[in-house]
């Protein structure tokens, strides 16, 4: 606690003071070790995320050079899947059209 014990010395005693720094250190482990967590879970997102990307991509590239539908035609139905929940904002948080 460093000047703390110094400048209030008559309000707590060594012990309290003690007590203290140990609650103070035990909660600073505790929160590094739930950083730690939520970094883990932030790279295991990204990851995932990488992997939906990559094989939405390889999906899309099959089915433009199948044939299977034009840019447009993908374009404009992702549009309406984004406006399905009410808010034009580049995702979908609704149930699936069908």
């Amino acid at each position: 606690m460093g000047l703390t014990r110094y400048f209030l010395h008559d309000f707590w005693t060594a012990r309290e003071f003690d007590q203290l720094d140990e609650e103070l250190e035990r909660a600073r482990i505790r929160s590094a070790h739930h950083q730690d967590q939520l970094l883990t879970q932030l790279e295991d997102l990204e990851r995932d995320i990488g992997r939906l990307t990559l094989t939405v991509r390889a999906l899309v590239d099959v089915c433009l050079a199948k044939g299977l539908f034009e840019k447009g035609e993908l374009t404009s139905r992702m549009k309406r899947i984004d406006l399905s929940d009410g808010v034009e904002d580049g995702r979908t948080s609704g149930p699936p059209l069908g």
